[in-house]
């Protein structure tokens, strides 16, 4: 059976204490998790580099440094912690260029590359410089050396910048890093995982490396193709896709049939949430800007405790579980399993059939940051906006809000308790959808008609 891991931007979570995280760790194991990557740049107090975490003063884990506990916590759950960090950008590093503008990366066009970044916003370093790579390897090793020895290892996931001027082969010199980076930490933790990114590899991108068996290859949907190949090379291999985190549970089975067929170690998808107040447009969703973010994007979950507990999240954490054990499982026969599992004995078809219409809501079309366009008019407004709805989905959120009373009726006289709580998130959606936003949507399905 295939192992499954999940990665998470733990910087982007500023509001969770130790508590809610080790309710979380025991979600995780319940899964049968056997790895979490906490992505940890700008998530701890560096002495070194104070820079690196100011934008994130208010992080629970800047405030009180837990992230040892919570580590130990997890052995303690047979769950392994790595850190995970982008070598020349992103959170944290990416700080690095406020304080000294020199060591900004210079673009292809000659000029240099503009702010970028979720949450933390700033500049990538140029890698071709030996100052950027320093503060780097200093950065890094203060990460895993100081502040968390006892985490079983290290992602290091590679940047897609697209860098010229000067800058040279960019992979090989993240590969130089990586290299020096991997033995230093080798020196202290012969039996740490060290995962980094195939690039460096692959014949498509002019890179023929060489490859140290220790190292674990994680290959995903948005940047590190499958290659069958390097696979079979990977002492261990992972494979990330957002099927959980904005999918349903058939694109669930699909990626599990996928790394199944494929021969990958380990399921590696991001299952993050996100509880931070963008600063600026991330990910293009200017709505959001300044607004406390929900885990999920859904309006009712608290942005300071567990949320996988919570029936729509949890979904897809039981169709991860299922299909892992059983990539050719029926999605008939997931979800006769469903309603005794997440509703209790006394569910009826129609609560199981209510739930699984209730998750589409609020799944299908979601982002990252905010649920999908049926449950939050918010997200229409924007997604009619950029021009990335049509017509049929226009008539289908219709149609589910209409027959969304029944909906509700139906859920508040099940027998079982939690189907009749389910009652309150038909209510949540029809709450959020205000007169203005309904004629809203039914101008445009009568201009697109």
């Amino acid at each position: 059976m295939t192992d499954l891991a999940y990665y998470l931007t733990f910087g982007r979570m500023p509001t969770l204490g130790l508590d809610a995280w080790q309710s979380i760790y025991r979600s995780y194991a319940a899964d049968g998790a056997t790895r979490i990557v906490l992505w940890t740049g700008g998530a701890f107090r560096s002495r070194l580099f104070p820079i690196t975490w100011q934008y994130n003063r208010e992080h629970r884990n800047i405030e009180q440094d837990f992230l040892g506990d919570l580590i130990d916590y997890g052995h303690t759950l047979g769950i392994k912690t790595l850190l995970g960090f982008v070598p020349y950008d992103y959170d944290g590093i990416n700080q690095f260029p406020l304080e000294q503008p020199r060591l900004r990366a210079i673009g292809a066009d000659g000029n240099y590359l503009e702010s970028q970044g979720i949450h933390c916003w700033g500049y990538a370093l140029n890698p071709a410089l030996s100052e950027s790579r320093r503060l780097v390897l200093d950065y890094v090793r203060e990460l895993y050396r100081d502040f968390y020895p006892q985490a079983d290892g290290i992602l290091i996931e590679s940047s897609d910048l697209k860098l010229g001027n000067g800058t040279g082969d960019y992979f090989s010199l993240e590969y130089d890093l990586i290299k020096e980076l991997s033995e230093d930490y080798w020196s202290d933790h012969p039996d740490g995982e060290l995962i980094i990114y195939p690039h460096y590899f692959r014949s498509d991108r002019g890179q023929a490396h060489p490859y140290d068996p220790r190292w674990q290859l994680v290959f995903t949907s948005h940047s590190a193709d499958l290659e069958p190949g390097l696979i079979d090379r990977a002492s261990y291999s992972y494979y990330a896709d957002y099927s959980i985190m904005v999918g349903d549970p058939e694109q669930v089975r699909r990626s599990c049939r996928l790394v199944s067929a494929q021969g990958i170690s380990c399921y590696f998808p991001p299952f993050e949430f996100f509880t931070y107040r963008p600063p600026q447009a991330d990910m293009r969703e200017p709505h959001l800007i300044g607004r406390p973010l929900r885990p999920f994007g859904f309006e009712h979950l608290s942005r300071h405790d567990n949320p996988y507990e919570d029936p729509l999240v949890a979904v897809n954490r039981h169709a991860v579980r299922a299909f892992l054990a059983d990539p050719e499982l029926s999605l008939d026969d997931f979800t006769a399993g469903l309603g005794p599992s997440l509703l209790g004995p006394a569910a009826r078809p129609s609560d199981i059939e209510d739930l699984l219409t209730l998750h589409r809501l609020y799944f299908r079309s979601k982002s990252y940051f905010s649920a999908g366009p049926a449950a939050d008019p918010r997200m229409l407004h924007h997604r009619l906006g950029e021009g990335s709805t049509g017509p049929d989905e226009l008539a289908w959120i219709a149609d589910r809000l209409a027959a969304l009373p029944d909906l509700r009726t139906r859920l508040a006289a099940s027998p079982e308790p939690a189907a009749v709580a389910l009652a309150t998130r038909a209510d949540d959606v029809l709450s959020a959808w205000s007169q203005p936003d309904r004629d809203f949507l039914h101008a445009h399905l009568v201009e697109r008609a």
